[in-house]
């Protein structure tokens, strides 16, 4: 790894997996990480208990911070391949939420999978929560039978 403009470059051949771009940092840049997620290791962990570590509580953090046009940017990194686009990236690079690789004098910026596999799930349940309502509320009226809202509204405001 080697420092260029001041972003964390891991060289080698572009890696999708989140654990594979952690593993490309030296232990001093993963405590970096760790200080700014608020994780607790040790200087004397091994390099994969580290990762083991930071890997929860980055997908974590990713999901909590990251809006879907926030996503929707940074998902769109592994296409770009300049020193001036990466740039824009800095905050995410440094978080470790995207991994700067360089390879044959090339730089490739890379969103790992996980964030992307993360940020689909919950779509997914949305769907779910919609139907799961939509049960409910035909079980309900089959119990209690349709009732005109202007009509509970007139029965709740009478003195």
């Amino acid at each position: 790894m080697e420092n260029t403009l001041h972003f964390p470059m891991i060289k080698g051949a572009p890696k999708p997996a989140l654990a594979e771009c952690l593993t490309g940092y030296k232990k001093d840049r993963l405590m970096m990480i760790a200080e700014q997620h608020q994780v607790p290791l040790k200087k004397s962990f091994t390099k994969a208990r580290m990762i083991t570590e930071l890997l929860p509580t980055l997908k974590t953090d990713f999901l909590a911070n990251t809006d879907q046009s926030r996503f929707r940017t940074l998902s769109l990194v592994n296409e770009i391949n300049a020193h001036a686009e990466a740039a824009a990236y800095e905050e995410a690079i440094q978080k470790g939420y995207i991994y700067l690789f360089q390879k044959d004098n090339q730089l490739s910026l890379v969103f790992p999978k996980e964030f992307a596999d993360q940020l689909q799930r919950p779509a997914v349940s949305e769907k779910s929560e919609s139907t799961a309502f939509e049960k409910s509320r035909k079980n309900f009226e089959q119990i209690f039978g349709y009732v005109d809202m202007n009509f509970l509204n007139q029965v709740w405001n009478r003195s």
